[in-house]
């Protein structure tokens, strides 16, 4: 991800831009997208695990993306298909660096854009810069990057809705 960062203390607040609507709608898309890749997460392990949405739900109910990719891996490299673990993994892996975004944007305070650049949100999330005392930190990230979250939650979304509308025998065989 590409973000730049800006020690408080030396941070001026001339630097501040208002927000558009165009940032918050980038950041909305970014909160949406990964909450129906969550969503189709829990579809597959309700169905992976032949389990009864009820008790799923009860088992389900703010687990973290994390949770859920590690859950689906257990099993497919526990019974396979093995191909299937293998692209959980690299759909886990892709996902850090959006993840990382879409962190910024539910659990960090946003303030505005960065005057010099609109294409920067500014975020002041509760961090520290390692070895500077007294110092937080305020991070820079690119539309960009919210952008391309969005696009790969999406994509990756509608790749598991793909694979579950496929009868049951023919996935279980790939």
């Amino acid at each position: 991800m590409a973000t730049q960062y800006f020690e408080l203390p030396d941070f001026d607040r001339a630097s501040v831009a208002r927000l558009t609507n165009s940032h918050r709608l980038a950041m909305a898309r970014v909160v949406l997208s990964f909450a129906r890749l969550d969503t189709q997460l829990s579809n597959w392990i309700v169905e992976a695990y032949e389990m009864r949405v009820d008790r799923a739900a009860l088992l389900l109910h703010n687990m973290a993306i994390d949770n859920k990719y590690i859950r689906l891996l257990r099993l497919y490299d526990h019974e396979g298909p093995k191909i299937w673990a293998q692209e959980l993994r690299r759909s886990k892996k892709q996902m850090e660096p959006h993840a990382e975004v879409r962190n910024m944007i539910c659990h960090a305070a946003c303030f505005g854009t960065w005057a010099k650049n609109r294409d920067y949100v500014l975020f002041a999330p509760l961090s520290y810069t390692p070895g500077e005392l007294d110092r937080a930190r305020i991070e820079a990230i690119p539309v960009q990057a919210m952008e391309a979250a969005s696009e790969w939650a999406e994509t990756q979304a509608g790749s598991i809705v793909h694979l579950l509308k496929q009868p049951v025998r023919k996935r279980r065989k790939n």
